[in-house]
């Protein structure tokens, strides 16, 4: 039995969880259970029309099985990121015309951040332990899911640290490896922080984000 604990600090802190092992070894998909994780979604209203997502992957797996009749990417094709060999660009969010869904599999993280960054400057940052979430799945909707919990209305898109994947469920992240294990009696904590804020004046693109939430650019650091 894996049970977790939450625990909000103040504005100016990280928040943390705490997964906990009370029975025998245990395989689990995302840190707080087995069914659940860290989750932000943005829709349009927040946004504009269109966002650009910062962060240090250098890789992107498509979900196995096909979410909708237009996609991005062809289901299980992998691609670098943020761009393909071809000059594609995946970090550069659609705009959300016409019926589309996609989910992707962000790795290849040597440190775990974003910087979600819409059309008028503003950011919505999330900074985790890469070794703890070593996956991003970034997932959009575009009015294309007719049932619930869209029913076609929206565009939302959906940014979720993962300890593995894939969003099949737990047997499946056993399968390709990408399982954590947790030992009997064991107990694993980490911090997350999320954060909200403009790029002002500064130029270049994100290049990190610190636990206080404040977003590095890379013209800071030349």
């Amino acid at each position: 039995l894996i049970y977790r604990e939450i625990y909000p600090t103040d504005r100016t802190e990280p928040g943390g969880v705490t997964a906990t092992n009370t029975w025998g070894p245990a395989e689990f998909l995302g840190l707080e259970t087995p069914a659940t994780t860290w989750r932000c979604e943005f829709r349009q209203s927040l946004l504009g029309p269109s966002a650009r997502l910062h962060c240090a992957a250098t890789g992107l797996r498509a979900h196995a099985d096909r979410l909708s009749e237009r996609q991005a990417l062809a289901p299980a094709s992998t691609a670098s990121w943020p761009a393909a060999a071809d000059g594609r660009r995946f970090d550069e969010l659609l705009e959300g015309e016409g019926q589309t869904g996609d989910l992707w599999y962000l790795d290849g993280f040597d440190a775990g951040w974003y910087a979600l960054e819409a059309g008028s400057g503003t950011l919505a940052t999330m900074r985790w332990s890469a070794e703890d979430f070593p996956y991003l799945w970034l997932w959009q909707e575009c009015h294309s899911l007719e049932g619930y919990p869209w029913y076609g209305e929206h565009h939302v898109v959906g940014v979720e640290p993962w300890t593995s994947q894939p969003a099949s469920g737990l047997l499946a992240a056993i399968e390709n490896g990408t399982a954590q294990l947790l030992a009997a009696g064991a107990r694993r904590t980490t911090t997350l922080s999320v954060g909200v804020s403009h790029r002002g004046s500064a130029g270049g693109d994100p290049t990190g984000v610190g636990l206080d939430g404040h977003v590095q650019f890379r013209k800071e650091q030349q």
